[in-house]
């Protein structure tokens, strides 16, 4: 013991507030509380509230209230993440690849949220909400299904709204056709 704040005591080296031991630097009010942990044999340094992610384990020690984490976020993956009061994923993104923000999985051709999502692909581009293709089923689909060849459609359980590149469709419960584009005009409930 040297002073009230400088201490080298059972191979940890207090100074400031901080504490230097065996592959880690840390300064926190408490355990994992309040404070960062910088540890070189998890590769990682993790911010630490009064809540937070807990069971954190990058590498052989256990944390516990992490908010952000930056560097080994994961067995194997190296990135940054953080979490909200409970301890869900807000963001991440790592080496695997990965990207996540509050709940949006970002990856290199898609964005998506639960059945939500936005899709780049050759010929084959498309934003469905439950709907994954041209009049797939219960949902909302605009995409490109071919080369110059777009479409559009709405499905739920009282219709159907159809445009298919060349012609507009609406169709009632039961699947008739009461509006329907034609190369001269339309027909509104078979007239």
């Amino acid at each position: 013991f040297v002073g009230e704040h400088f201490s080298y005591v059972n191979d940890v080296l207090t100074a400031g507030g901080w504490k230097i031991g065996n592959n880690i630097i840390s300064s926190s009010a408490g355990d994992d509380t309040d404070g960062i942990i910088i540890d070189s044999e998890a590769q990682s340094i993790s911010f630490h509230g009064t809540d937070g992610k807990d069971s954190f384990s990058p590498g052989t020690a256990t944390r516990n209230n992490v908010r952000f984490a930056v560097g080994k976020v994961d067995n194997g993956a190296f990135g940054m993440r953080a979490y909200d009061a409970s301890g869900n994923v807000l963001l991440s993104i790592t080496d695997e690849p990965e990207a996540l923000i509050s709940g949006w999985t970002i990856g290199t051709t898609a964005i998506e949220n639960g059945n939500v999502k936005l899709q780049s692909a050759t010929n084959a581009s498309y934003l469905g909400i439950g709907a994954t293709g041209y009049a797939g089923g219960s949902g909302i689909f605009i995409g490109q299904t071919a080369a110059s060849t777009y479409r559009i459609s709405a499905e739920g359980t009282s219709g159907k709204f159809l445009w298919d590149n060349t012609k507009l469709e609406i169709q009632g419960q039961d699947g008739t056709s009461v509006f329907e584009t034609t190369q001269t005009g339309a027909t509104i409930g078979g007239f």
